[in-house]
């Protein structure tokens, strides 16, 4: 309730040593006041030196006897180390006399001027205008709390109130005493301000619907399609980040062959029948072609990493579990740097679509344009916001739990976030294929896949999940292709054992054919020969008919090579068409793999990204704020002229303010600031690798999206243990707070709002728990302490008031201290023969002597 003090006794002066007790929020430390000096810079210091005027019994033997604020007094010498050792702060010099209800009889008169003399009113009431009850001062307690109470308000230690009453007044030349008394109201609007400021804050209820320069946002009514539209927007301006381009093979005429050609290869088949060796004719014509596809790619297929082809190929890892997507994107990036002329490469930066996909989710959320992608929703010619945070990204909170028991045991499980698409396409393909197997598993599998799905069900039309979808085929695509490209091009460079295979049966057969053609012929013209040698035939019609017999041979050899070679010629030019198609599909490889590389690490930015939005768009303002110990407590046994109390108010009250507070205070585009704050705090929250981010702020947006050094993933990591602080709303309720003080048609909501307070006296209405406390009047103080003639002359009435009022959110703090202008000694009960041997003493003339082992 008080703020910090110093409290010196004068036992401790009287031993030359000026060390008190700073009590600093509730705790007691020992402090050195010569080592106070130096470490603050203070602007004003009030020093009090207290004197109870019953303690001084007035007795001979007494080394005080009768003595008040003497100029070798413990305040004095206190009040030479302040002036002395405390640069330029201004002092406030007050000696203030506690006494009972019957005065300070007996009591010398101070003799040192310089100072501001007060005696503290010992009655007790609860506000100006009200009757008074006399202090007990036999009872220790109540007197303590009703000087200390008293006390506060005159120097200035009520928390809130940082003036005093007597700050800027001059001390008089001459020793005269006033009677004061105070009083202080304290309200605390803390428990209501928090109410209000965490339903007008808090957005899980729904987004606030901002105005914008044509008017005020809408709701959309349908939140997928909106999510959708955005969506589209995004990857329509990035499709190439889904895909490059592929290179496709042009259509091939086969290759006609040449009467020249034809017989070439005739004679050369005829000679390799009649020595037997027809199939191997055929294999070397077709192994030129085949050893052009095998050096196209056998360096690189077949000496790509065995595990990382199975990945790609099979799906499989070593250990027969399915890969999943971090395994293919290791693997696609061994078989990268398996590719011919392979080089280093560098990280693709996406920065760009990552500000753009930001960017949109904040478009959906509060209407304003961010980005130069996604636009503002238009229902009708209304722009529309999203009314629940979760149709924009679901809750990072909200996960599906691993899989228990056997069934994890089994599948291998881990908890699956709500917008990691892979891993939940594949966890339920594996659970589809578990229930079906009719294994003892396949119940709890099913159980499993249905729980899973309606889980699902709510999260996969967010604009989120929405967005990852897309990488999610990107990634299905691209993996199907690679693998389809592996194969093909293993096929080829293969050399087709079984085709080859049988086209050598029939290359002998075809051979066979051939020998007997030729056989024939040949016994056709020695028979014919042999018929002109023995002059049965004229050798000219011998060899007439001889040149027919080798024509026919050479004729039918021709046609049924040509015929029989049909399979050869199409083998050839199918393996001359598989070379050219091996070319395109060593360089479609490279593509793929980059693609693959680069969607696979696009999809950990976009989990990392998503993970750490999700806390934004679910909490932009931070978490919902509670009561903390720091609250000002409530007593009970307080003095009457002290009061403590709180507001209440209804839910129902709370609520209308905070609809009021939402309309006008949000604008379309409300989150860009704190979504820039949202990122420079990054820095903070990672820790020391943070220092990277304090140079370059755009690197979250660069770098990738996995590995334990990642800052995005240390980013999202740290979001996920620490969330949003609460600080991030306190700009938006300070300017909502002030406008319920500023505007006319919200002062009514506030009235309504604080009208109720809570004391220790039960509930009462605002006006009767302030009664007339901050209200000036002129009412008599401490009439019992003066003399028939003070009263007569008005003495005892009030001439000044200190009235301050602080402002503590919707609660206040008032200060109303009133004094009674300079009373002669006399009339307050002083001893009458001091008052007239003596004359004052100028404290002042002392202040330039040595004090201890300083200087002043």
């Amino acid at each position: 309730m008080v703020s910090d003090f110093l409290w010196i006794s004068a036992e401790d002066m009287e031993m030359g040593q000026a060390t008190g007790h700073q009590v600093k929020e509730g705790s007691l430390t020992a402090v050195d006041l010569r080592r106070l000096a130096g470490q603050t810079a203070y602007a004003r210091i009030r020093l009090a030196e207290l004197c109870e005027s019953d303690m001084l019994g007035g007795g001979e033997d007494s080394p005080q006897a009768g003595n008040v604020f003497s100029s070798g007094s413990a305040g004095a010498q206190i009040r030479r180390i302040i002036e002395g050792s405390f640069g330029n702060s201004n002092v406030s010099p007050l000696r203030i006399l506690l006494t009972g209800t019957n005065g300070p009889a007996q009591v010398e008169v101070p003799q040192s001027v310089g100072w501001h003399y007060l005696v503290v009113s010992p009655e007790d009431t609860s506000a100006p205008g009200v009757g008074t009850a006399p202090i007990d001062t036999t009872v220790s307690a109540e007197t303590d709390i009703q000087r200390a109470s008293q006390l506060a308000g005159l120097l200035g230690l009520w928390t809130g109130i940082d003036e005093a009453p007597l700050d800027e007044e001059e001390t008089a030349s001459y020793v005269r005493f006033r009677l004061f008394r105070s009083f202080f109201r304290h309200l605390s609007g803390d428990a209501v301000e928090l109410d209000v400021r965490n339903k007008l804050l808090e957005v899980d209820t729904g987004y606030p619907r901002p105005t914008h320069e044509s008017g005020r946002c809408t709701y959309v009514e349908n939140p997928t399609g909106a999510a959708r539209q955005a969506v589209s927007q995004l990857w329509s301006a990035n499709a190439h980040i889904l895909r490059s381009p592929r290179e496709v093979l042009k259509e091939s005429q086969s290759k006609e062959i040449s009467m020249g050609e034809a017989l070439r290869m005739l004679f050369s088949f005829l000679w390799a029948s009649l020595i037997g060796a027809p199939a191997a004719w055929a294999s070397r014509a077709v192994r030129g072609v085949q050893a052009a596809v095998a050096s196209s790619v056998q360096s690189f297929v077949f000496g790509a990493d065995h595990a990382a082809y199975e990945v790609v190929v099979s799906g499989q890892r070593s250990d027969g579990k399915p890969a999943g997507w971090q395994d293919l994107q290791t693997a696609a990036r061994e078989l990268e740097r398996g590719l011919p002329g392979y080089e280093q490469t560098a990280h693709e930066e996406l920065s760009g679509l990552w500000r753009e996909y930001t960017n949109g989710a904040l478009t959906l959320a509060d209407g304003g344009v961010h980005g130069a992608i996604v636009r503002p929703i238009l229902v009708n010619s209304d722009r529309a916001v999203m009314r629940n945070p979760r149709d924009i990204v679901p809750n990072p909170d909200d996960s599906f739990p691993a899989l228990k028991g056997a069934l994890g045991a089994t599948l291998g499980s881990r908890d699956l976030e709500a917008t990691d698409i892979v891993a939940i396409d594949d966890q339920g393909r594996q659970l589809q294929a578990e229930s079906t197997r009719g294994s003892e598993l396949s119940r709890e599998a099913a159980s499993a896949l249905h729980m899973m799905a309606q889980w699902r069900e709510g999260n996969s039309q967010t604009y989120s999940s929405l967005f990852g979808a897309e990488l999610s085929k990107a990634i299905h695509s691209h993996r199907n292709e690679l693998a389809e490209l592996l194969r093909r091009m293993r096929d080829a460079a293969g050399g087709g054992s079984a085709e080859s295979a049988q086209l050598q049966k029939k290359q002998k057969r075809l051979g066979m054919i051939m020998r007997v053609i030729a056989v024939v012929a040949v016994l056709l013209i020695g028979t014919l020969a042999l018929l002109g040698g023995v002059s049965v035939l004229s050798w000219g019609w011998a060899g007439g008919l001889m040149a027919a017999v080798a024509l026919g041979w050479l004729i039918a050899s021709f046609i049924v090579f040509m015929r029989g070679q049909r399979e050869l010629f199409r083998l050839i030019n199918r393996r001359r068409s598989l070379e050219s198609q091996a070319e395109v599909d060593s360089r479609n490889i490279t593509a793929v793999l980059h693609d693959l590389t680069r969607v696979t690490d696009a999809y950990s930015q976009y989990l990392n990204f998503t993970r750490a939005l999700g806390h934004f768009i679910h909490q932009p303002f931070g978490g919902l704020r509670t009561a903390t110990d720091q609250e000002t407590e409530s007593f009970s046994d307080l003095p009457r002229s002290t009061a403590q109390g709180r507001i209440t108010t209804d839910e129902s009250v709370a609520q209308e303010t905070a609809l009021e507070l939402r309309h006008g205070q949000f604008q379309a585009g409300w989150m860009d600031s704190l979504w820039s704050k949202y990122l420079n705090e990054a820095a903070v929250l990672i820790g020391p690798r943070g220092l990277e981010l304090r140079d370059d702020s755009d690197l979250l947006f660069r770098v990738r999206g996995s590995g334990d050094d990642s800052l995005l993933s240390l980013w999202a990591d740290a979001l996920d243990e620490q969330s949003v602080s609460s600080h991030f709303g306190d700009p938006t309720w300070e300017s909502a707070r002030q406008r319920l003080d500023r505007e006319p048609p919200l002062k009514a909501v506030r009235t309504r709002l604080t009208e109720r307070v809570a004391s220790t006296k039960g509930a009462v209405s605002f006006e009767r728990f302030l009664a007339e406390v901050g209200t000036p009047t002129s009412d008599p103080i401490g009439e019992t302490l003066l003399d028939a003639t003070a009263i007569a002359a008005d003495t005892a009435r009030t001439q000044k008031e200190f009235i301050r009022t602080a402002e503590l959110g919707l609660g206040r703090a008032v200060v109303h201290v009133q004094m009674t202008g300079p009373v002669e000694p006399l009339s307050l009960g002083f001893s009458r023969d001091r008052v007239e041997s003596d004359h004052a003493v100028d404290d002042d003339s002392d202040f330039s002597k040595p004090f201890g082992d300083a200087a002043f």
